[in-house]
């Protein structure tokens, strides 16, 4: 049950936030972040529609990690899809939560990433949700969904999981229904 999954989700989210203090730059001489955990569950119908929920732990370890986390980016194109950000959260070294405000840090706009050649659509969309105060050694949780109304291909369902990344991913749980 989904409800289930994402109660042990969270509950298991701040038992990590207190076990990362064996994530350090020392452990970790080349990351400017480290993924502690990730967990992505996908529902999607026989038509090739879907719901992609996603949350993520990830710890700063250098300023670089602190300017790359202090931003969510999620790309989409209107024509098939719809995204948003449902929570942040920062935990301090302490384990002491901070929660964002997500609907005053967050602002919808057309993304134009692919200016550069010379693509222009409109429908291509960025949703950013800014996170304010992030200081290095503390852990950031994102919670954001992605929710397609129209298969690209009818009929078919079709999507990627990144299991590598330019940090280190620690735990990465992907969830197919």
């Amino acid at each position: 049950d989904r409800k289930m999954t994402l109660l042990f989700a969270f509950v298991f989210g701040g038992a990590i936030v207190f076990a990362d203090d064996g994530i350090t730059l020392e452990k970790y001489p080349d990351a400017d972040a480290v993924s502690v955990k990730s967990f992505r569950e996908i529902t999607y119908q026989t038509d090739g529609t879907y719901v992609d929920h996603d949350e993520e732990w990830v710890k700063v370890l250098t300023d670089k990690g602190r300017r790359d986390e202090s931003e969510l980016v999620l790309r989409y194109s209107s024509r098939y899809s719809s995204a948003k950000v449902i929570s942040v959260s920062i935990f301090d070294t302490n384990g002491v939560e901070r929660v964002v405000d997500v609907s005053s840090t967050t602002m919808e706009t057309t993304d134009n990433s692919s200016m550069d050649e010379n693509i222009y659509d409109s429908q291509h969309r960025k949703v950013v949700c800014n996170v304010p105060g992030l200081k290095v050694g503390e852990t950031i949780h994102y919670v954001w969904e992605r929710s397609a109304f129209k298969s690209r291909v009818e009929g078919n369902w079709a999507d990627m999981a990144v299991f590598e990344w330019q940090c280190p991913m620690l735990d990465s749980t992907l969830r197919v229904i």
